[in-house]
């Protein structure tokens, strides 16, 4: 065995712990994070590996070129195994993952507001990245008790974002790409398959096998969008290539469809922005990752330098096989397993490093998208939040009726006081009808707790469907237990100190049915007529001010079928006008009385006045007065007295005068 400084692997933590590497495996693989175990030696007795949790853990293999490459993560776990065979010495085993792993640790609800993609890349430091398509702000996105990792993961996997990771001495970083064109050569850029000996002189291939396999051909994305609710949002894409391509073989040839071989429909398709270009987005991206798991091949060699994210050529040897094949072949490393193995660690043990590599590969011809593993958080129930606005507004809403509310389970809510409606999200509130200029319309006001359903169980499509009270709202009509009371009512607003309501009292025999208005209460009927019916009971109008009834065409009757007629009138005047027409009053039965304590009457008309008993009658008119009567009896207590320029007097029978002196002339 080779001296320890001459060893091809080597390990070094933070703190030092002068480990020796006995055993290394490292499992990587495109959109995933990587997980390295190894077996580690202390030499002389057990150290303490505490201090090195969630510290660098760097591992180094210098060799020839196609073996020589870098490790680097943190370390997650350790295991004691136990002393050595020799009883010298202490074995342990090693957990490392990357940087990343800690943000998959925490769990955490809240929203991120006018984020892009590139701003939830920025939850995955440290890394870089490479974006071919352009990504614009999304008003918010809603991460709800899910990882931070989660949370970044299931947004690449919806755009056709996957990373990998790149290595270097002392570092490690993730990098995101979404195109073909942001990979680039390993080293060795090319290897042989076959052909050779596996003594570790040049980079080989071992062993390739094709795994092809066919999918589904075409991919429908759906969704509605309540903004331009008739737009059809609808779109597909179709391929036409079974297994995603011809084999190596000369003999192989790509498998053309004539039709749908399986379809896969998605709605809703979770558009974060409106319009067909996501849909057609989306729909390629799903039918991309589709294909790219149809033809993969899976290699072994011993390019320990191989990464994954690097393309790698194939030459194929063709000698001495019987078979032929259609040329060298680029591929894109998709997944890697290295192994490595030092077979003694003391001088005289004997043995040699074994290195080798497993790879996962698919052509490169193809664009990678990552699959949809990463769970959408589901909300299975109501939620509350509390509605918020700007300072000094009761009622904050929008052209849709939709309100800012802030969810309680939102870490960040109370980072602005809780009420900055630039730090909460609009939502929409659910009416009894909602139609074009019609239906119901009630706004939760600012500072109410409403019950928010998500649509599909979707964090990012919530909908505000009632309100609750709490310690600070309380029922407007009492909470006893036995409270006969329901009904509406409002708040004046800004500032209160009145209210509209419509309120219901079922107390049995004792039901009311009360309206206030706290100004004006205006009633229309647009055609048609008005009604009111008391069966029973009796009904009472008091006004403050004045009362105007205009009738603008028709008749209006009022009918009394028992009981009184009374208008009292405590102070001011009384006047009837009518412009033109009759004025007719007419007792069936009964008497008719007017009586002026104080004052005097006055009856006008330019025609005419009659006053008819029976066959008696007086008459006033312009000519003069006409009384008639079977008897005119006038009768004066004190003194009567007849004057005009000519006066005449006639009976046809008998004319009497009488008195205790007559003087005539």
């Amino acid at each position: 065995m080779a001296a320890e400084s001459d060893r091809i692997g080597k390990i070094s933590t933070s703190p030092d712990r002068s480990l020796l590497l006995l055993g290394m495996t490292a499992v990587e693989k495109l959109s995933e994070l990587f997980i390295i175990e190894a077996e580690v030696v202390a030499r002389g007795g057990p150290v303490d590996l505490h201090p090195c949790l969630s510290k660098p853990v760097s591992f180094t293999f210098q060799g020839k070129p196609h073996v020589s490459r870098h490790f680097h993560g943190i370390l997650c776990e350790y295991v004691e195994v136990g002393r050595s065979n020799d009883d010298q010495d202490f074995v342990y085993r090693l957990v490392i993952r990357p940087q990343q792993y800690i943000s998959a640790l925490n769990r955490m609800s809240k929203i991120h507001f006018k984020s892009t993609m590139v701003n939830i890349l920025g939850l995955l430091a440290p890394q870089r990245h490479s974006l071919s398509a352009s990504y614009s702000a999304i008003e918010y996105r809603v991460q709800y008790d899910e990882s931070d990792f989660a949370f970044a993961s299931r947004h690449m996997e919806r755009e056709g974002i996957y990373y990998f990771f790149e290595h270097a001495e002392g570092s490690h970083t993730l990098v995101a790409v979404d195109a073909p064109a942001a990979h680039t050569a390993g080293t060795p850029a090319t290897v042989r398959l076959g052909g050779g000996t596996p003594d570790g002189r040049e980079a080989l291939l071992f062993s390739l096998r094709e795994h092809r396999r066919f999918g589904p051909t075409a991919y429908t994305v759906d969704d509605y969008d309540y903004e331009k609710s008739t737009v059809v949002l609808k779109k597909q894409k179709q391929v036409t290539n079974l297994g995603a391509g011809a084999s190596r073989w000369r003999s192989g040839t790509a498998s053309d469809v004539g039709g749908t071989i399986a379809e896969r429909f998605e709605y809703p398709g979770h558009y974060d922005q409106p319009g067909l270009e996501r849909g057609a987005r989306y729909a390629n991206v799903r039918i991309e990752a589709d294909r790219a798991e149809m033809a993969r091949s899976h290699a072994e060699g011993d390019v320990f330098a191989a990464a994954v994210g690097r393309k790698l050529t194939v030459a194929f040897d063709e000698s001495g096989n019987g078979h032929s094949f259609n040329g060298d072949q680029e591929y894109l490393i998709v997944a890697t397993r290295h192994h490595y193995h030092a077979a003694g660690y003391r001088s005289g043990s004997g043995g040699n490093e074994d290195m080798r590599v497993e790879l996962e590969l698919m052509p490169v011809r193809h664009p990678y998208r990552p699959a949809l593993n990463t769970p959408m958080p589901r909300i299975a129930g109501p939620q509350t939040a509390v509605v918020v606005g700007p300072p000094g507004e009761e009622v904050f809403t929008d052209k849709y009726g939709r309100i800012k509310v802030k969810f309680f389970w939102d870490i960040q809510r109370y980072e602005d006081g809780g009420q900055v409606p630039d730090r909460s999200i609009w939502v929409r509130v659910a009416q009894m009808s909602a139609g074009s200029g019609y239906g119901a319309f009630m706004i939760p006001r600012i500072g109410h707790e409403v019950v928010v359903e998500f649509l599909n169980g979707d964090p990012d499509r919530p909908l505000v469907t009632g309100s609750v009270y709490n310690d600070g709202n309380l029922p407007a009509f009492g909470s006893a237990a036995a409270n006969p009371l329901q009904g509406i009512r409002t708040n004046s607003t800004k500032g209160g100190g009145g209210f509209n309501e419509i309120r219901l009292d079922d107390t049995k025999d004792s039901e009311v049915f009360s309206v206030q208005a706290q100004k004006d209460l205006k009633t229309l009927v647009l055609k048609g007529d008005e009604t009111r019916d008391i069966k029973e009971g009796k009904r009472t109008t008091t006004i403050k001010s004045d009362e105007t009834l205009t009738i603008q065409d028709g008749n209006r009757q009022e009918t009394l079928e028992k009981g009184n007629d009374s208008l009292d009138i405590k102070q001011g005047n009384r006047a009837a006008t009518l412009d033109m027409g009759n004025d007719k009053l007419q007792l069936n039965m009964g008497n008719r009385a007017i009586k002026l304590d104080t004052g005097k009457q006055e009856t006008e008309a330019m025609q005419s006045i009659e006053l008819k008993v029976g066959s008696s009658s007086i008459k006033i008119d312009q000519t003069g007065i006409t009384i008639k009567g079977i008897m005119i009896k006038i009768e004066a207590t004190a003194m009567f007295q007849t004057k005009g320029a000519m006066m005449q007097q006639q009976a046809s029978a008998i004319h009497i005068v009488k008195g205790a002196m007559v003087m005539i002339n």
